[in-house]
């Protein structure tokens, strides 16, 4: 029985060795939830954010600036929406894809469409979008990549935020 089991993690080591020499890269899926790093009772504000392409890349303490000087928040929650917001996101499942590669690579987060930035009493904050996440601690952050499906998303932000923007630009009417 142990010979068996130990040959047959042999045959996927070397499988998977055999994989990643011939193609350079591995490709490894995972999921999660978001898990709010505070109480509800922390937090101060919940605003959405709308953006475009000219916000997409990595986010630091500058550009989320940057984005509250050019953009005004389109719409905010009320604080007796925070405990049902939060519980609905924590139970939205997000997805990572990690690709291994046999090259050194710089990851890369983008933020677009519904984001949301939420504002605890400390100063801290967390920016999530369906694309990226981002959580503020003074000096110190933490950025990932996790993906949100779309549709899920845009259901989730419009049950709570009142939403104007139409999700795709409408096609130009034909003659």
């Amino acid at each position: 029985m142990l010979r068996r089991f130990c040959a047959r993690s042999v045959a996927l080591c070397l499988t998977m060795v055999l994989l990643v020499g011939l193609t350079g890269c591995m490709f490894i899926p995972s999921w999660k939830q978001v898990d709010m790093r505070y109480d509800t009772s922390e937090i101060v504000s919940v605003e959405l954010y709308h953006l475009t392409d000219s916000y997409s890349g990595r986010f630091g303490s500058s550009e989320i600036d940057q984005m509250e000087k050019e953009l005004d928040p389109i719409d905010t929650l009320d604080a007796e929406q925070y405990a049902d917001f939060v519980s609905d996101l924590e139970n939205l499942s997000f997805t990572n894809h990690t690709l291994i590669v046999l090259a050194a690579m710089d990851k890369f987060h983008y933020y677009e469409d519904y984001t949301v930035k939420i504002t605890y009493q400390n100063g801290d904050y967390d920016i999530l979008s369906p694309t990226a996440q981002l959580y503020i601690s003074g000096e110190a952050s933490s950025e990932t990549g996790w993906d949100c499906d779309q549709e899920k998303w845009n259901r989730f932000i419009k049950d709570y935020f009142t939403v104007d923007q139409p999700e795709k630009p409408a096609p130009a009417p034909v003659e």
